[in-house]
């Protein structure tokens, strides 16, 4: 009886043993059939990866843009800034609206700051400062445009002195300079006004973004002239040269040099009665302005200007008008254009206005 007392635990400890171990191989088992996740790239860490930092010629083409001038800056959401730069403040560009006075910078209750992260920047924009543009095509034009009517000046001159040639060489010498002077002063003031008329910006961020070119464009314009007021003849041929230089998107200008067949004959009215006055070849040079998008295709432009005109005398004169252009992606064009010239100096004793109908090339990028 002992013995079977010592046999009937053993018998009810074996099968509890058994069964815990096939629940546990069972486990083990569905947790190897279980697939194994790839490994991942992300850290496990809870916390925030830090953003990519800001690129290095970034910063340093903020370190070299000017603090007089403005920019546009546009954000990865769509937005877009509008300010001077202030400074660099840790991954943020502060911009002011407040314009620097030389070094000094002053703060007033009207001075906002502008904050764009140099993460989220997506371009900048700087302004082209179509004025300053304007002003140098403007003295460059009027001084060889000027410089050269000084230079016949000089030389007319001279032609009636018959002391030597060594005469009308200084005479042109100091024609040319005087007038060269005096052209690239009105011109500057000319060429700054009508800059100042249009704003443009170039891109100067990111740097893969091709800038507009401001090189020069050759434009000839052969056509016909008509003047009012002739009572015999007062048209003929026509024709234009003109080296155009952008200042904006929309403007370009430049030197021109024109002839004009509106020789003929008039009416003079004078205290003493009317009378008839033969007119002839008008020949003339100054500044071409035009108000032409840089879109291809067909648009409508703008033309205006002004320079010395010789017609029996030299004076002052000036023209507008307009048309239309075509333009390809290379920027060649082609141009049709109606302009009125008319005096500016004396215009009851110069030649009377007159017309001109074009259709010229424009070449160059």
């Amino acid at each position: 009886m002992g013995g079977c007392a010592l046999k009937t635990p053993r018998l009810r400890f074996w099968p509890t043993a058994a069964r815990l171990a096939l629940l546990a191989l069972l486990a083990t088992a569905a947790v190897a059939a279980e697939p194994t996740p790839p490994p991942s790239s992300t850290p496990t860490s809870t916390s925030l990866s830090p953003s990519p930092a800001p690129s290095r010629d970034l910063r340093l083409l903020l370190a070299t843009v000017d603090a007089n001038t403005a920019l546009q800056v546009m954000l990865a959401d769509g937005t877009t800034l509008e300010g001077f730069p202030h400074r660099v403040e840790a991954d943020t560009l502060l911009l002011t609206t407040a314009l620097r006075d030389g070094s000094e910078f002053t703060v007033t209750a009207a001075t906002r700051f502008l904050r764009a992260p140099l993460g989220e920047i997506t371009e900048i924009r700087q302004d082209r400062r179509s004025m300053q543009a304007g002003a140098s095509i403007g003295a460059r034009t009027g001084a060889v445009t000027v410089g050269a009517l000084g230079g016949l000046i000089g030389l007319l001159i001279a032609s009636f002195d018959e002391s030597g040639d060594s005469n009308a060489a200084v005479g042109v010498v100091i024609g040319v300079g005087a007038g060269a002077a005096i052209g690239a002063a009105l011109g500057s003031g000319i060429g700054a006004g009508v800059g100042a008329l249009d704003r443009g910006w170039d891109t100067i961020w990111p740097r893969s973004v091709e800038r507009p070119r401001r090189r020069t464009r050759l434009a000839l314009e052969p056509g016909y002239a008509q003047a009012t007021d002739m009572v015999v003849d007062g048209h003929g041929l026509s024709g234009r040269l003109a080296l155009l230089q952008r200042t904006s998107g929309r403007i370009e200008m430049g030197p021109v040099v024109e002839l004009h067949n509106v020789r003929g004959v008039d009416l003079r009215e004078t205290p003493w009665g009317t009378y008839e006055h033969a007119t002839s070849l008008a020949f003339g040079a100054g500044l071409d302005v035009r108000v032409n998008a840089l879109a291809p295709g067909w648009r409508p432009f703008a033309s205006g200007g002004v320079g010395w005109r010789v017609q029996d005398d030299l004076f002052l004169a000036g023209h507008v008008g307009g048309g239309l252009r075509w333009r390809d992606d290379g920027a060649r064009a082609v141009t049709f254009a109606a302009r009125y010239h008319f005096p500016f100096t004396n215009p009851d004793d110069d030649p009377p206005p007159f017309w001109t109908f074009s259709a010229g090339l424009v070449f160059g990028p």
